[in-house]
C-alpha cells in the first residue's frame, strides 16, 4: 500500500516516527512537508 503522510515543521518528529513505523509494515511512505525557507508560523490570535 502506498501512504502519504503530510504535516507542517512542527510536526516534523512525529511524521517521521509515523514514516518509518509504516515502512517497518511494509508498505510505501510518500511525505509532504515544508523544506528549506519555506518553514512559517501560523499567526497567533490575541484576544479581545
Amino acid at each position: 500500500m502506498k501512504m502519504a503522510l503530510g504535516c507542517d515543521y512542527g510536526g516534523e518528529i512525529l511524521r517521521e516516527e509515523i514514516a518509518t513505523y509504516v515502512r517497518d509494515l511494509g508498505h510505501e511512505v510518500v511525505e509532504y512537508f515544508p523544506q528549506g525557507g519555506d518553514c512559517k508560523d501560523y499567526p497567533t490570535m490575541e484576544k479581545k
